[in-house]
């Protein structure tokens, strides 16, 4: 099973719940990059006059255009003042931006932090390590990533940074969120199935189309994945209790211990998470 952060543009909130509805997807309002600059007043300003309706949802702020500027946490400081506390937190540099947005009143909020740039991954395991109580997962924003370094985006580039993130998500217990993807044709199943076998339970979508191809993934993985754990525990289920995680072979592969453990977890409906 592969979750959903669905980046709605606050431009577009007479959609929102449609979205909410219709797919089971957490709901990013985006006061970043998908909303031109004049309208993010417009949209902050809703936000904050309609807490009641929008509190649930994540809030992507806007923070700066580019690196070269300096942070501006005006956003971020009066939607905490409405009530709003999850936030998704873009064009971060280092780990002492991140402690300075978070030094006041931060004890109830829940944040994503959004990778950006390439110091944060060198930063971000010290910053884990004394202080993560607020941070709900880490999220891959690769088409800024690999702007910033001067590469093409494509999947072989895009290969090391989406394995740095999902191995330092894992290693402190956090939700690991692939990147967006800009493509709404077959090639975003393609997408899919390469960072699902990565090892991501966790995609951001900028398009509709997206989230219907990837409840369909999901149906389709999920069906493959029950029927295999199934077999798996079925025969272990016949063996004596001190021979159930003994090595053997099922049709043609090799199933060894971690392979029966996964597809209990798969049953148990706990894989990944």
């Amino acid at each position: 099973m592969m979750d959903s952060f669905f980046f709605l543009p606050s431009t577009k909130l007479d959609k929102f719940n449609r979205v909410r509805g219709s797919y089971n997807a957490e709901i990013i309002i985006d006061l970043e990059d998908s909303v031109v600059d004049r309208e993010k007043e417009v949209g902050l300003n809703f936000l904050i006059e309609n807490p009641e309706t929008y509190l649930e949802s994540w809030i992507r702020i806007n923070l700066r255009s580019d690196f070269n500027q300096p942070i501006d946490a005006s956003q971020f400081d009066r939607l905490k003042q409405a009530g709003y506390n999850k936030f998704v937190l873009p064009k971060i540099k280092s780990e002492r931006e991140i402690q300075e947005l978070l030094q006041t009143d931060s004890i109830n909020l829940n944040i994503i932090i959004l990778i950006e740039h390439p110091r944060l991954f060198y930063d971000l395991p010290d910053f884990l390590s004394s202080l993560k109580r607020n941070v709900f997962g880490l999220g891959l924003g690769t088409h800024d990533l690999l702007s910033f370094i001067g590469a093409n985006h494509n999947p072989l580039n895009t290969s090391y940074a989406r394995n740095e993130l999902l191995y330092l998500a894992r290693s402190f217990g956090l939700k690991a969120i692939d990147t967006a993807s800009m493509n709404i044709d077959s090639s975003f199943k393609d997408e899919l199935e390469n960072v699902y076998d990565m090892g991501f339970r966790s995609k951001f979508i900028v398009h509709p189309k997206q989230l219907e191809m990837l409840s369909e993934f999901n149906s389709k993985t999920n069906k493959k994945n029950i029927e295999r754990a199934k077999e798996i525990v079925e025969i272990i289920s016949n063996k004596p209790i001190h021979l159930r995680y003994e090595p053997f072979i099922h049709k043609g592969v090799v199933v060894e211990r971690p392979h029966i453990i996964k597809s209990e977890q798969i049953l148990a409906g706990n894989y990944g998470k």
